[in-house]
């Protein structure tokens, strides 16, 4: 019996496996990466910044721009390594330039700053345009803020506005916020406490802390409503409830002088602590106040001191 001859793939044949092989490979390393990066994701927005790092830095090493924008904001606040500005704004740069509208607001940002990079607005404005233009709310509104700023552009308050609502519109609850502002101040538009207010309360209902301290502040000063101050402190409630420090700090002054709810003295301190924490300048020099003559906590020296070191560093 004559041997069975060994088939012999064709050039054509082995072109097209070898094709096909290739693509099956990178796309089990894509997969790969995208889950490392997926999973290294939760863990950054977990606080788990180590194993955030570890999970991440493979993937942005292999081009994923998601991965690297997130190794951008690790070096830039020092999450789980040394902060390190040049080295963020690397990974936003490679980012940006891969697509990433994250790291072209971010490596914008830096530019405005001049942290990592010199300072250029011209440069800013030009990565926070092409945000802007591939749809990123926050690209628009940092646009926006170019421009009423007058920084890297020709002051324009009206187009700043136009773009704040654009932003708005497309559901950013920072444009309802500063539309309110807008029109609060007269900034490119006519002044119209009635619209600030209703911006306010639409971007406080999406759940913006700062739309909700704005509707407290005109609640305090009569701003389009009329002064209620026990209004008003139902505002500072929800905005810091919902984690803005500044509000913190104005329920504690509430709490102080009896503004709208009953003095107390303990509730005040509790307030100016939480608000302190949060990172209030404002509630850090209350609390030093508070530790020095022992009113609403027991004296304490030594906690004066160490909030007046930490307001010296804010």
């Amino acid at each position: 019996m004559n041997a069975q001859a060994s088939p012999v793939l064709s050039p054509l044949r082995l072109t097209r496996t070898t094709l096909t092989l290739t693509l099956l490979t990178l796309t089990l390393l894509s997969s790969a990466a995208m889950a490392n990066t997926s999973k290294g994701a939760a863990l950054f927005k977990a606080g788990q910044y180590a194993q955030a790092l570890t999970e991440l830095t493979g993937p942005a090493h292999s081009g994923d721009r998601a991965a690297q924008s997130y190794l951008g904001q690790m070096y830039e606040n020092g999450y789980g390594v040394k902060q390190d500005y040049v080295q963020a704004a690397s990974w936003y740069q490679k980012a940006a330039t891969a697509g990433s509208t994250d790291g072209m607001n971010d490596l914008g940002q830096l530019y405005g700053y001049g942290q990592g990079v010199p300072y250029d607005s011209g440069k800013a404005v030009f990565w926070f345009r092409k945000a802007a233009d591939a749809g990123s709310t926050a690209g628009i509104i940092n646009l926006g803020t170019q421009y009423e700023l007058g920084s890297g552009v020709p002051e324009d308050h009206k187009l700043a506005v136009s773009l704040y609502l654009k932003a708005a519109r497309a559901g950013d609850t920072e444009g309802m916020f500063r539309l309110g502002l807008a029109y609060g101040d007269g900034m490119g538009v006519p002044q119209d406490y009635q619209k600030a207010l209703s911006w306010h309360k639409q971007g406080a209902a999406a759940g913006n802390s700062k739309c909700m301290a704005q509707i407290a502040q005109m609640y305090t000063r009569a701003k389009g409503v009329q002064q209620d101050l026990a209004q008003a402190d139902v505002w500072w409630r929800k905005a810091a409830d919902a984690g803005n420090a500044a509000a913190m700090g104005k329920l504690g002054q509430a709490y102080a002088q009896g503004q709208g709810v009953k003095q107390d003295s303990a509730q005040a301190a509790a307030w100016f602590l939480k608000g302190a924490q949060a990172g209030s300048k404002d509630s850090m020099e209350e609390l030093i106040k508070l530790y020095t003559s022992g009113q609403g906590v027991p004296k304490d020296p030594a906690k004066a001191k160490y909030w007046q070191d930490k307001a010296g560093n804010n």
